[in-house]
């Protein structure tokens, strides 16, 4: 048996209501090391055994971060030159480490990597450091053009989720021999796999956070071409909340009957529904940040259930809707064929089935717990022997 490593999680928030996938990751982690995290906001909260948490305090202003730092910190020239520097970033994280030794750094989201590869660059901190990007941390404005350019030659542990995302990197600066394509697993909650009878209706199922990205005010032309063709056997519930949930509503009030609106729902409320479901949607476009869908987790969960998906192709989504096999992939705008997937797939109960099965078998070769698992620890298997 390998010695524990002692290893920091760097991340966005570590308190209920963070993300799920990296508070499942520090889980895993803790099981065979030790593990720290640190958290960019207040409120951390005891969500583990054996994890030791504390916050860089970056959700409060630059006059505060600079104020608490400025007593206890070695100024060094080099950190002159970085902008985490004038705002008070850097001072926040290297204050809060305390000069804590660590074997390996997980960061989750590149602009926390940037962060630790800077304070490594002037020789505060030591450790690998491995940075995994998820999505927003390289398609938002603001990390794009030279955000990165000042750790590119240090980053040599790069983990994204999906290829999609790894030619972004690469296409950013990053050396591709440095980046590793692992996805987020799915997980399955023990929630048994019920045969599905030939519907009266097609009950669809759409988890999602109201964004524009999600493509949720662009639903009203699929549900128009459905009604074009006559076509009102279906039942779509939504789940999630978001900036644009009120408006949503509002938008497809004329098609009220077929709708559900239920708000955010924990994850067992949400494996409930998957019982009844049929299918799952994701109508994602690119946003007016040219943003688009990297991995999404709601459809892939899905696919634990055995329910096939009904995709526009956008972003990394390809790599797991494949078109007649996991679902149905339609291209972007094309929502008269969206409309046709759930009319095809409510006539045709024999092609669901299949495509359950092509779901469910995806889910257990690329984005099971287990796989995913493996791939982690041959990484850092990998990571130490360098």
């Amino acid at each position: 048996m390998l010695p524990k490593k002692t290893i920091l999680v760097y991340t966005n928030s570590y308190k209920k209501g963070s993300e799920t996938f990296v508070l499942n990751h520090i889980k895993k982690l803790a099981q065979d090391n030790h593990v720290s995290v640190l958290s960019n906001v207040s409120g951390v909260q005891n969500l583990m055994e054996n994890v030791d948490a504390t916050a860089a305090n970056l959700d409060f202003g630059i006059m505060y971060r600079l104020k608490k730092t400025f007593q206890s910190f070695k100024f060094l020239p080099k950190l002159w030159t970085k902008r985490n520097f004038y705002n008070g970033a850097l001072l926040s994280v290297n204050a809060a480490l305390k000069q804590k030794k660590y074997d390996i750094i997980y960061c989750h989201f590149g602009q926390n990597g940037k962060l630790m590869y800077e304070l490594q660059e002037c020789n505060l901190i030591s450790g690998k450091i491995i940075t995994v990007f998820h999505g927003l941390d390289f398609t938002l404005p603001q990390y794009q053009g030279n955000f990165y350019q000042n750790i590119i030659p240090y980053a040599k542990n790069i983990i994204c989720v999906t290829e999609f995302s790894r030619k972004k990197l690469i296409e950013i600066g990053f050396n591709s021999e440095n980046i590793s394509v692992i996805p987020v697993p799915t997980y399955h909650y023990n929630q048994a796999i019920l045969p599905k009878k030939e519907p009266e209706i097609i009950n669809i199922l759409f988890v999602t956070r109201f964004i524009e990205l999600k493509g949720v005010l662009i639903v009203k032309h699929i549900l128009q071409e459905l009604r074009n063709q006559n076509f009102e056997k279906y039942k779509i519930t939504f789940i999630g909340d978001g900036e644009l949930f009120e408006e949503t509503k509002e938008d497809l009030k004329d098609f009220k009957d077929n709708l559900l609106f239920l708000g955010k729902r924990s994850t067992p409320e949400i494996i409930e529904h998957y019982k009844d479901t049929y299918i799952t949607i994701y109508p994602g476009i690119t946003d007016s940040n040219g943003r688009e869908e990297n991995q999404c987790l709601a459809v892939q969960e899905g696919f634990a259930y055995k329910i096939p998906t009904i995709a526009f192709n956008i972003g990394g989504l390809s790599e797991c809707v494949h078109h007649l096999k996991t679902g149905f992939l339609i291209e972007p705008k094309n929502y008269k064929g969206f409309a046709e997937a759930i009319i095809t797939l409510y006539n045709d109960y024999e092609l669901r089935n299949k495509l359950a099965e092509g779901a469910f078998d995806l889910y257990e070769t690329k984005y099971s717990e287990k796989v995913i698992d493996s791939q982690y620890k041959n990484y850092l298997k990998k990571i130490e022997s360098e």
